[in-house]
């Protein structure tokens, strides 16, 4: 278990989020996740995804819960796509995670002590802070960020930053610039005033 949350967390290693939803359950994940009724694992969104299984996706679409309930169930044998599908614009942006910046940092704020969330440091200068607890997510036309710093004199912050478009691939270059921007002035000692 330790090792698939480190990969989960620390790399956005899909096996082992699925193995992960598998042990706690998809009931329990949607308790900590209001808004992701059904939450679904990653093998799910890339099924719902795969242009292959468009019927699945369109009554996924447009079904009660026991209806999508109904479509995860006949799609636990279809066909996931190549990853070359993950190349080019965004995908069906619909099948998602959905969280709200304010619901990222609550969650943030329950497991930034966790040794590993403090695996990668994302875009923040690991010199600059006392402790960097951070998660990010993407695919093409999605990217999230979501850093809990604290900083050698106490000071803490969550910053999280999500950027989506539907029609067309993200510049995730210049949303990681602004991010460690913003992160690095936020490192800075507060000026007394005078």
């Amino acid at each position: 278990l330790h090792t698939a949350a480190a990969l989960m967390i620390a790399l956005s290693d899909n096996t082992a989020t699925d193995a992960l939803i598998a042990v706690v359950g998809r009931d329990a994940v949607e308790a900590l996740s209001l808004r992701n009724r059904l939450f679904l694992t990653t093998r799910e969104f890339f099924a719902l995804k795969n242009p292959a299984n468009s019927d699945a996706l369109a009554a996924f679409r447009s079904g009660d819960l026991a209806a999508q309930r109904q479509v995860l169930v006949d799609l636990e044998s279809a066909p996931l796509p190549p990853a070359s599908l993950f190349d080019g614009d965004p995908v069906a942006l619909d099948v998602e995670w959905f969280f709200s910046t304010r619901e990222l940092c609550a969650l943030m704020a329950e497991a930034r002590a966790q040794p590993l969330m403090q695996v990668n440091p994302g875009v923040a200068n690991p010199e600059d802070w006392e402790t960097i607890s951070f998660k990010g997510g993407s695919e093409p036309g999605v990217l999230n960020l979501t850093t809990a710093l604290t900083a050698p004199d106490g000071r803490t912050y969550c910053v999280s930053a999500t950027w989506n478009d539907p029609a067309q691939r993200l510049d995730e270059t210049a949303l990681s610039l602004l991010y460690s921007g913003l992160l690095q002035t936020l490192s800075a000692p507060p000026q007394e005033s005078q």
